[in-house]
């Protein structure tokens, strides 16, 4: 736990230097893992990904249609509530 609170430090250090050095809005902190999730470095690492008004980057997966049921099974599943 240690180490991830360390992580957090520094990814929260780094975002308000992005903040403070490439006057943006915003930063997303993303970690993917795994093929199907477009993991391409096979090891631990998380992107910080700085934002701009009207960048374009949507990440709200919700808004996407398709993913909307399956979201739904997924979310079911994990709380142990299957149907």
């Amino acid at each position: 736990m240690k180490f991830l609170k360390e992580i957090i430090s520094v990814s929260k250090m780094l975002a308000e230097k992005y903040r403070e050095k490439l006057n943006i809005t915003g930063v997303n902190i993303l970690h993917v893992s795994g093929k199907d999730a477009q993991q391409s470095v096979f090891h631990f690492h998380i992107h910080l990904i700085p934002r701009y008004p009207d960048d374009g980057l949507d990440l709200w997966f919700h808004k996407y249609p398709r993913h909307k049921v399956r979201l739904e099974e997924v979310a079911e599943k994990i709380m142990g509530e299957e149907t």
